[in-house]
């Protein structure tokens, strides 16, 4: 009902715009613009230091989010060196709180090595989310590392602990604190001296000389506080497991030796739309590194949000001392809507698809232009509507908005919402060819609309199937392919279960695996031969840099055509 409520909605919406004149709306995007977007990067890219500067380093979560889904697309390698490079900078740098998981907002140097010691809930979930990129990219165990630390980070100290909105998250850590003489100072709880460290490991010389020298502890200080923890970049290549927890086990005591410092501020507003971003990259990460702790709390969260924050049927943008306010911005729908989408793929759980699909409507409706576009506010502004012009630190609310467009669009197969998000990109279509570089979510959106997800865990046959490849870790390239089959559909296993025939029966195509060798589990069976029902995994051993999944589901004597996905591993 809901998915028919937001179909006639959005069909009304786009009776009202149809009448406007082609050149109000531009022209449809070709690969050119993404053409255009690679090479304003690789114009950017600091190739000495990584990331897109050459003084104060920001994140810029969007171009390495936006690299990693070309590199997924095209394998562009050069695409993919100037994402890994920037993830691999900043996680050994200051930016990322190594004692305490999570990354503060930029650095004021360019080496990443001091940071403005702020901690934004975006900067989290935006930073999650390209780690795990980079680990499903490479299996580099730094980057599945930081992303684990940076969700543990969020849900020990930026997490609501009790009452009504209990699991959800409070908007950032402030960047002062108090330092030992009751002063406030820029880094004062994260800094270090020699012989702060010492102190932590008292009687132990030989692992406080390591600590000091591996984390940079003896180079001169860049704050008056003292040094901040850092890597060298590329001094943990070849590490093992023994000398990463070496260096856990160190960094839990310096955080245990920092906990009985003056903690900065927390700003304890609870934003729906920075909450949506963080839903999402826990959602994300607990998929893409087998964490269930992660998806539980993605989910908790996700419900104390929609329990609490929509009021009489409407978002409302945020929780403060108690008391809600404001109404809510696109950004909020979207970005709430995005992680409903992300806990549906995560838990396969419907509700949450029902709650993506009703955000869907609100931006398609409540914040529909008559120029085709999306305005920033569902009220406008004294001078009129109000648009956002850039993606920045976070995607813009109307970039968000078209990937939840093109995302439902793809999951629901529905003509309506194609057609939605198609006129959404003509009008955007203008200043995306003009300058790609200041929209990459928006570029990342098209392309999604155009050719499907790219990631290692994505929706098939219209959501019929849920396909997640996850890397093992480990040096021998294993990997597990695990599909979930929605009920009433099925797919064709392979006869015999040994991947030694996988020609299906009945006409119906067996699922097939090409670049891996597949240890094909036994498929249940029935008239028409053995099938696969509900949850399947199959263990891989990676023999290609692309592993090619071809299914064909079928349900209730329908059969949807095969469809082929690719998955790309660096």
């Amino acid at each position: 009902a809901l998915a028919e409520r937001l179909s006639q909605a959005i069909g009304a919406a786009g009776r009202g715009a149809a009448g406007r004149g082609s050149s109000d709306v531009g022209t449809p995007l070709g690969e050119g613009v993404n053409a255009s977007l690679s090479a304003q990067l690789a114009q950017l890219y600091n190739a000495e230091e990584g990331g897109f500067s050459r003084g104060q380093q920001f994140p810029q979560e969007s171009f390495l989010l936006w690299l990693l889904d070309h590199w997924r697309r095209t394998g562009d390698h050069a695409a993919l060196g100037v994402a890994l490079h920037s993830l691999k900078a900043i996680e050994a740098g200051g930016l990322h709180d190594h004692a305490g998981g999570g990354f503060h907002r930029y650095t004021v140097d360019v080496n990443w090595r001091t940071p403005h010691f702020e901690k934004m809930l975006y900067n989290q979930a935006q930073l999650t989310r390209a780690m795990v990129g980079g680990w499903q990219a490479t299996g580099e165990a730094a980057f599945a590392r930081a992303a684990r630390r940076a969700c543990a980070y969020v849900l020990a100290e930026m997490t609501v602990p009790d009452g009504p909105l209990a699991g959800a998250f409070f908007a950032a850590e402030d960047a002062d604190s108090l330092d030992a003489e009751g002063q406030r100072e820029e880094g004062a709880f994260y800094a270090w001296t020699p012989g702060q460290v010492r102190d932590a490991f008292a009687g132990e010389p030989d692992e406080a000389a390591w600590a000091i020298a591996t984390l940079g502890i003896d180079q001169a200080p860049t704050i008056d506080a003292g040094a901040v923890a850092h890597l060298t970049p590329g001094a943990t290549a070849g590490w093992g497991d023994g000398e990463w927890c070496r260096l856990d086990g160190v960094l839990e005591r310096l955080k245990q030796a920092r906990a009985v410092r003056a903690r900065p501020i927390r700003d304890e507003k609870i934003i729906v739309g920075w909450n949506g971003l963080m839903i999402r990259a826990l959602a994300e990460a607990g998929e893409a590194l087998d964490a269930p702790d992660l998806t539980a709390a993605a989910a908790r969260a996700g419900e104390a949000i929609w329990s609490e924050l929509i009021l009489d049927g409407r978002l409302v943008r945020l929780s403060a001392e108690g008391e809600t306010r404001e109404e809510g911005l696109l950004e909020d729908h979207a970005w709430y809507g995005l992680a409903c989408l992300a806990l549906f793929g995560a838990t396969g759980n419907g509700t949450w698809r029902e709650r993506a699909l009703w955000c869907g409507e609100q931006a398609a409706t409540r914040f529909a232009a008559n120029n085709g576009r999306l305005r920033m506010a569902a009220a406008d502004g004294p001078l009129g509507p109000v648009f956002e012009a850039q993606d920045g630190a976070t995607p813009s609310g109307e970039s968000a908005a078209l990937e939840l467009l093109a995302r439902l669009a793809r999951l629901e197969a529905s003509p309506t919402l194609t057609a939605v998000a198609g006129r959404l990109v003509q009008a955007l279509s203008p200043s995306l060819s003009q300058e790609p570089v200041a929209r990459p979510d928006a570029v990342a959106a098209v392309r999604l609309l155009d050719g499907g997800e790219s990631g290692l865990c994505r929706h098939l046959a219209a959501g019929a199937v849920r396909a997640r490849l996850v890397r093992s870790g480990a040096a021998d390239g294993t990997a597990v392919l695990h599909l979930v089959i929605a009920p009433g559909w099925t797919l064709a296993a392979p006869v015999g279960g040994d991947g030694g025939d996988e020609t299906g029966t009945g006409g119906v195509e067996a699922i097939s695996i090409a670049g891996a060798m597949a240890d094909w589990p036994a498929g249940a069976p029935s008239d028409a031969g053995p099938v696969y029902r509900g949850s399947v995994a199959i263990p891989l051993r990676i023999a290609r840099p692309v592993v090619t999944l071809t299914i064909q589901a079928c349900g209730d004597g329908f059969c949807r055509a095969p469809e082929q996905a690719l998955f790309r591993l660096g």
